[in-house]
């Protein structure tokens, strides 16, 4: 009986092996590589084909599988083409458009809720200090063509470079309205300041957000 049933357990180990365990390892391996350049090779598992009929959980699996990498290939391209849409639009435009990294901006601001901060105008306005370390932290990422034009820059790293020179009189006040435009969740901010380009020529601007 021992004999028997040792043959049987084995029997069945083999049988799940090959039927079952063996793809769900390949259904694993398969899952945890997908990455951008592995969406245009669908899963296949190693067994024959089945009938639209006969069709199991395995092929259900592979199935969603392959159908969520090609939607993610399609939004990938998707994606693309609006990138490089905007990027004409934001190289060609003939106003001066600055890209913005405002995430230590942001975290920042949510710490200042978290500690019991409701009025943020009258906290800056205590200690502009605290206005002035925002700034600092905001990161100008990305101008386009216009911009070079109007500060008179050679290029986008003589203009980021020197981005801090810009500022004329009046900035700081903006950034804080802007500050409490963030603070209060518009979806948009438009004020009049002073800038200087890099020779030092004032002019005043309307800046949108």
């Amino acid at each position: 009986q021992a004999i028997k049933t040792f043959f049987v357990a084995l029997f069945i180990f083999f049988i799940t092996n090959r039927l079952i365990t063996r793809h769900l390892a390949t259904i694993s391996n398969h899952a945890t590589t997908i990455n951008l350049n592995t969406l245009d090779h669908p899963l296949e598992l190693k067994r024959k084909p089945s009938k639209a009929s006969q069709r199991d959980e395995l092929d259900q699996v592979v199935s969603s599988i392959n159908l969520l990498q090609t939607k993610l290939a399609e939004s990938i391209s998707d994606l693309k083409e609006n990138e490089r849409r905007f990027r004409g639009i934001f190289n060609n435009s003939e106003i001066s458009i600055w890209e913005e990294d405002l995430s230590a901006v942001f975290d920042k601001l949510k710490d200042l809720r978290v500690a019991g901060v409701t009025d943020l105008r009258s906290y800056l306005g205590d200690d502009e200090k605290i206005a002035l370390e925002l700034a600092n932290q905001v990161k100008v990422t990305r101008v386009n063509d216009a911009t070079l034009d109007l500060f008179g820059a050679k290029d986008h790293e003589e203009m980021l470079d020197q981005i801090t020179e810009t500022f004329g009189t009046g900035a700081l006040g903006v950034f804080i309205d802007e500050l409490c435009a963030i603070w209060d969740r518009q979806e948009s901010f438009r004020g009049q300041t002073c800038f200087r380009t890099l020779d030092g020529r004032k002019f005043p601007a309307i800046v949108s957000f």
